[in-house]
């Protein structure tokens, strides 16, 4: 009987099909298809989820603009088996530059991988959890401080935009200044993170 599922399978642009399989493979992915004529074309499978590649001349890593998002039973575990990974092999965990993994605080149920491509897997928790993190900044509950920093981390963990996230931050740090200590002193370490942050961005552009 055929299978009645839907299967989508994610397929993404490379600037080099050898240096984008062996990167995947150094993460624990299994190569399982390549060629390089009449065109160069690559899977990697990690247990039964594969990513498709093909070559494109005119990709430029550092303007890339292509996502795929994958739900995984327990993103801590792979965010971790990933650090593991390439410590091992690059010496450290690259959090800017390409390629790069998104730094994951704990309780955070996603994390951006960029590929040396410049493709961006965003690996998130499955269940309610990410949704509901994502939504924390409408509960109406929220002083107007806190929902600065939920927006901040929504700008930071969700859409992986740092500056975008480092002016809510600031704005909120400016007219809030009443605001309860703690949760001030919240809105300047996620400030002083952001900073570091984009600052290592910035240093290995």
């Amino acid at each position: 009987m055929k299978s009645q599922k839907w299967t989508s399978i994610p397929l993404l642009p490379c600037v080099s099909i050898e240096r984008t399989v062996v990167f995947w493979e150094m993460l624990g992915f299994v190569r399982t298809y390549y060629q390089t004529r009449p065109y160069q074309y690559a899977v990697v499978m990690y247990q039964d989820t594969t990513i498709h590649f093909h070559r494109d001349k005119l990709l430029d890593p550092k303007t890339s603009n292509h996502f795929c998002l994958m739900m995984v039973p327990d993103v801590l575990a792979l965010y971790q088996d990933f650090g593991v990974r390439m410590k091992s092999t690059l010496g450290k965990i690259p959090n800017s530059g390409i390629p790069r993994v998104s730094r994951m605080k704990p309780g955070q149920t996603r994390f951006t991988l960029t590929d040396p491509s410049g493709n961006a897997i965003i690996f998130i928790s499955e269940g309610v959890r990410d949704d509901l993190d994502y939504r924390k900044a409408e509960n109406p509950d929220l002083s107007p401080l806190e929902k600065s920093i939920a927006l901040a981390e929504r700008f930071r963990d969700f859409k992986n935009d740092l500056p975008a996230a480092l002016g809510i931050i600031e704005n909120g740090l400016k007219y809030y200044q009443d605001a309860n200590i703690e949760i001030f002193q919240q809105a300047k370490n996620i400030r002083s993170e952001l900073l570091t942050m984009i600052a290592a961005d910035g240093s290995e552009d």
